[in-house]
């Protein structure tokens, strides 16, 4: 990021912002105001101690320095501050047992004496801060004395007194033996009394203000010991330092003209007896009214919650709040404020964003804090910025971590060692990733039982939606036809069947059409769905085909998902810190938690301001230095004592460029850092040569390919120099790591290897290892990923990708067998399918091209793939199956002999051995057309009798036109059963049995076969008019149809047949009926009348008597008898005498 900064020339004006408390200029101000407030009571007479009260940074400190600024007229001001008090306290006084800091308020809780000491060192600091701010002259009776500085005149001046002094007094008197002659007889008389005079005077002077000061130094002792003869007596005074300086206090004051002190910081102590005593002191200063004469005034700077109640009203006259210059609610504010005036742009696509200095500015609620924040990060950002590395580095973050300096400095010095909560928890980003990879993990198993639970259901609620439009499709359909229904495809389909397919389903109702009668032979019979109306009774918003796809995108939705994450998982390890907090929430891993870090610390973490970059923020970057890690690290290689591959190096280079060849053959010298730093680096190849070697050499259960792939964010580098380099030596290694169980390196191995130049054993390995595939899928781009897997055939390959899956599928990637067969049925169909339930069929009707193609170039090994209780293969895979040359003629018979279906035409199988392998195995459904055609090719043979025997019912409910297929009738009516005859006579209504070859010579078997075959009565009676009577009298059966059918209706049939055919019943009622029947003929002769009558019983026979008088029983079928007879003249009369019948025969 290019760091845009106001910059004047070359010599760039340095802007200086002082921590120092600032005058308020704006006179408007609610600041402003208190500073008025404080001014009109120290004006007020009874008001001697003011408080002015806040928070720490609410300003106080500002307004105290307006009010000595803007309100000096009358008044002097002093200002007393207690900030650095800490730093006389003893060690023990400001730390803990542990070694920490204690706070400002736990530094005075302590004893009565503790505080007792306290409280005189805060009065000492007071009266020390009050005597040593004016100078010596200023206050002459001091008796404190300080060392006074002499300056160079002084040294001139006060030797030059002392001379002439001791001259003045030797002029004055003049003694003998100090009498220069020669200088005394210069001198006039006159002149000599002017000198004298003068000597007098300066003498006098002298003197005066000797004594002057001599009077004024012992004025000022104060009696403490006195020595007497036998002893001394001490005055000892355990009196505070305010009681012990009271009249230095007082002549201060008196001395000087301040009438206004300003005591700032005493709240850090925590004590309030202090309090008790500056206010005595004011009460003493103002009753000073001989000594000082005018009034004091004491303005404290103190916290709100100095005092726990209502005492500071007590304390003070007049107490003002302060309301804070800067809170948490306003510091983006103060904070946008600060760095603008320093020339830096707060502002969308400037050198701060503005929730970067929301993030930041949270924390800072003190305006001290805040301007030396940002008076130090621009001088950072100034001399880092001067060492070349502006441009790599971020603002924010920088200011991030200059306020975590002014917030932890302790903690901040740490971090330059690598030590403290920050590294602690920057260190653990391995452990952190373990995590994500984990929360990964166990999302994407998630998503595989989601899916799995949605393969288990998506099909319930698409048939229990089907169901619901197929019960008003039936009540449509059912008035037009109950049975089958043909669609689009010209072919007979069952209703239920229909209705009950989801794929038969959608494609009726794409059609929105049907026909109750097969359209080729009835077009015109097509009947409207009416689609539209069904929808609107059922859901008028929403098609049935909408609401279908919504089910069905359920699960693409969920797969999508599952491979956005899994995507995620590639680039877990190219992810900050901060970014696998937002993602994965590492923030709740212990590790993280056990790092205890501050809020702040946290903050910043998480948000990425304080990051594994932080060196780049805290120090210069000079190219000779070496680190201490890396120190540590060429040390470690020269003993070769391994530190761990993952040992972070600061300036790889630089390590490399220490270390010499030798060590490079060193186990400890086998680094992910210096091995990132060599892939590039074309100078050190023969470095890099070694290193590998030692690579090779040293394998451990923790291999280093695998670490170094797992951890580093760019390994394909350094895998593709092994593969170019040491390919088999790399083959060898990774299919060793994965029949281990870790199969990462082969993921490494086949993302660099020459696509087009793969092995048999490579390209066998990946059939074998599908789930590594996914893998392959969501790291590599489409074209390497298209040239690594266009030659394999995947032998067990799943769904749980399913855009791969489409791509293996169209492209014909996978082996045929059941698995994938299943798998692929599952993904590509509307319900789910079972191994038991896989057929061509269901293959077929995935509707996918690619597939198709596939499975039917194959499907010599498909149909060895489907289950043996799979039966319902339809009659487009049936015809398929028999009429693939591909199949052998035992494998079709194995797998057709099962199917329940048949092949609806015989015009559709190729050849004739196939038709008679349809026939033989019953896969060809019964019509007359398949028969004709048959017949048409083939001619008569058993296959086609067979085949007519089997689909007899089939076929009797087909057409057949008799007068042109009269030959191929022939041979049915000959050679079929009577069994299957049954069945075909409904559609051989038509057929005149006269047409018949050679009835006549059929035996009894054959005639009684077509009698029984349920003709007409008309072709009954035709077969009985044809046949010979002689089968009439071998089969009782034929006998009794005769008698049957004639007893129906009487027709012009040979009588001799008929006397021939009552031989066949016994039942003499039938008989006599028939016989009756017989009799009433016309042309009958009496001769035959003889015979009949002699074929009855022997109580019949006298019937031909002349003159007798026969006595049966009155039966009817007796009456009837004699009522032919007599019709016949025959007898001459009957007469019914109670249960007998008397028939009288003629007597001639």
């Amino acid at each position: 990021m290019c760091f845009k900064k106001k910059v004047a020339d070359t010599a760039e004006k340095i802007t200086i912002t002082p921590l120092t408390p600032e005058v308020i200029t704006d006179k408007g101000s609610q600041s402003y105001k208190t500073v008025k407030e404080i001014s009109a009571a120290i004006n007020h007479d009874d008001i001697k101690n003011i408080a002015v009260t806040g928070p720490y940074g609410s300003g106080k400190s500002s307004i105290l320095k307006t009010l000595t600024e803007d309100f000096k007229e009358g008044r002097k001001y002093l200002s007393i501050s207690l900030a650095t008090l800490k730093s006389g306290l003893k060690e023990q006084d400001v730390r803990n047992e542990d070694n920490t800091p204690k706070s400002d308020n736990s530094i005075t809780k302590g004893t009565s004496k503790e505080n007792e000491e306290l409280n005189r060192r805060i009065e000492y600091s007071i009266v020390q801060q009050l005597i040593y701010r004016e100078s010596t002259h200023g206050l002459p009776n001091s008796r404190i004395k300080k060392i006074v500085h002499t300056k160079p005149w002084g040294l001139l001046w006060r030797p030059l007194v002392c001379i002439i002094f001791i001259l003045a007094l030797w002029k004055l008197f003049n003694p003998e033996w100090l009498e220069i002659e020669s200088i005394t007889k210069t001198i006039p008389i006159t002149r000599e009394r002017i000198i004298d005079s003068i000597c007098l005077l300066y003498v006098f002077i002298v003197l005066f203000f000797t004594i002057r000061g001599l009077i004024k130094s012992y004025s000022n002792s104060k009696l403490n010991k006195l020595n007497l003869k036998d002893g001394e007596i001490e005055i000892k005074e355990n009196n505070s330092i305010f009681n012990k300086h009271l009249d230095e206090i007082i002549y201060f004051f008196q001395a000087t003209k301040y009438n206004v002190v300003i005591i700032e910081d005493l709240d850090r102590y925590e004590t309030t007896d202090i309090f008790l005593k500056l206010k005595e002191l004011n009460l003493i200063l103002n009753n000073a009214h001989s000594t000082i004469g005018r009034k004091i005034s004491f303005v404290y700077a103190i916290r709100d919650d100095m005092f726990k109640d209502t005492d500071r009203t007590k304390f003070f006259d007049y107490i003002t709040t302060v309301i804070p210059v800067i809170n948490y609610s306003n510091s983006k504010e103060k904070l946008t404020k600060a760095l603008r005036a320093k020339g830096y742009r707060v502002e969308k696509d400037g050198d701060f964003e503005i929730e970067d200095i929301e993030d930041i500015a949270f924390f800072i609620d003190d305006m001290r804090l805040l301007k030396n924040i940002v008076n130090e990060f621009d001088q950072y950002w100034k001399k880092l910025g001067s060492n070349g590395k502006s441009h790599q580095l971020k603002p924010s973050k920088l200011l991030a971590m200059i306020t975590y300096k002014n917030f932890y400095p302790e903690e901040f010095v740490k971090l330059h060692r690598r030590e403290g909560r920050v590294y602690t928890c920057l260190s653990n980003k391995p452990k952190y990733i373990e995590f994500a990879l984990k929360t990964i993990e166990d999302k994407i198993a998630l998503f595989d039982k989601e899916e799995d639970a949605l393969k288990q259901t998506r099909h319930l609620n698409i048939e229990e939606l089907r169901s619901v439009y197929a019960e008003k499709v039936r009540t449509r359909i059912r008035g037009y036809c109950s049975g089958n229904i043909y669609l689009s495809d010209n072919k007979p389909h069952n209703l239920e069947d229909v209705l009950k397919s989801i794929e038969l389903f959608i494609s009726l109702w794409n059609d929105d059409y049907f026909y109750p009668k097969d359209p080729r032979y009835y077009p015109s019979s097509k009947i409207s769905l009416n689609r539209k109306e069904i929808e609107r009774q059922i859901n008028s918003k929403h098609s049935f085909l909408e609401r279908l796809k919504a089910l069905q995108d359920s699960a693409s939705g969920l797969r999508k998902m599952k491979h956005e994450v899994e995507i995620a998982k590639s680039k877990i390890r190219s992810l900050t810190i901060s970014e696998l907090c937002s993602s994965y929430s590492v923030q709740r891993n212990n590790e993280y938690k056990n790092a205890e870090l501050k809020e702040l610390e946290d903050v910043f973490i998480q948000n990425g301001y304080i990051g594994e970059d932080y060196y780049d923020y805290i120090s210069y970057f000079y190219d000779d230095i070496i680190s201490r890690d890396d120190h540590d690290f060429i040390l470690a290689t020269k003993i070769d004592k391994s530190v761990g591959y993952d040992y972070h190096l600061d300036k790889p280079k630089d390590v490399v460029t220490n270390m010499r060849l030798p060590l490079f053959r060193n186990q400890a010298a086998i680094n992910f850092d210096i091995i990132d730093y060599l892939i590039t680096d074309r100078d050190n190849e023969e470095k890099l040569n070694i290193l590998i070697e030692t690579i090779k050499d040293y394998q451990t259960e923790n291999d280093f390919l695998e670490e170094y792939y797992n951890n580093t964010a760019n390994p394909l580098l350094f895998f593709a120099k092994l593969y170019g380099e040491h390919k088999d030596w790399l083959w060898s290694h990774c299919i060793n790591r994965a029949n281990s169980g870790n199969q990462s390196l082969m993921v490494a191995y086949f993302m660099v290897c020459d696509k087009a130049t793969m092995s048999t054993d490579e390209i066998q390995w990946l059939n074998d290892h599908f789930d590594l595939i996914e893998t392959l899928h969501s790291q590599m781009g489409i074209s390497d990923f298209n040239g690594l897997i266009k030659d394999c055939r995947f032998v067990k390959i799943n769904n749980k990708r399913a855009d791969l899956l489409d791509y293996i599928i169209n492209n014909k990637l996978y082996q045929i067998n059941t698995d994938n067969l299943v798998v692929i049925a599952n993904h590509l169909g509307h319900a789910p399918v079972s191994k038991e339930e896989l057929t061509l069929t269901r293959m077929l009707g995935l509707n996918n091209l690619g597939v198709s193609d596939y499975i039917l170039g194959n499907l010599g090994i498909c149909i060895t793939q489907f289950s043996d209780k799979a039966k319902n293969e339809n009659t487009e895979s049936l015809l398929i199956i028999l009429n693939d040359t591909s199949i052998d003629e035992a494998q079709k018979r194995k797998y057709l002999s099962q199917q329940e279906n048949a092949i609806s035409n015989l015009s559709d199988i190729e050849t004739e051995e196939m038709t008679n392998l349809s026939m033989n195995l019953n896969i060809l459904s019964g019509s007359w057309d398949n028969v004709i055609d048959y017949y048409d090719s083939y001619k008569w043979d058993d296959t086609l009798a067979t085949y007519i025997n089997k689909r007899a019912p089939e076929i009797g409910e087909t057409e057949i036109s008799v007068t042109e297929n009269a030959d191929l009738i022939n041979h049915i009516l000959t050679n079929i059963p009577a069994s299957s005859l049954q069945y075909l006579s409904g559609s051989l209504k038509p057929y005149d049995f006269n047409t018949l070859e050679n009835i006549e010579e059929f035996d009894a078997d054959n005639i009684e076969r077509l009698l029984n075959g349920n003709f007409s009565t008309t072709q009954i009676r035709t077969i009985i008019d044809r046949c010979n009577k002689s089968v009439i009298q071998d089969s009782s059966v034929i006998g009794q149809t005769v008698v049957r059918e004639y007893l129906m209706e009487p027709w012009d049939v040979e009588v001799e047949k008929l006397i021939t055919a009552s031989n066949s019943i016994s039942n003499i009622e039938t008989k006599l009926k028939l016989f009756a029947s017989i009799l009433r003929r016309t042309d009958l002769e009496d001769s035959i009348i003889t015979r009949l009558i002699n074929i009855l019983p022997e109580e019949y026979h006298q019937l031909n008597d002349k003159g007798k008088r026969v006595k049966l029983e009155a039966a009817e079928h007796n009456i009837m008898l004699a009522d032919v007879l007599k019709a016949r003249d025959y007898i001459s009369s009957y007469i019914l005498k109670g249960d007998r019948i008397q028939l009288n025969t003629k007597k001639s």
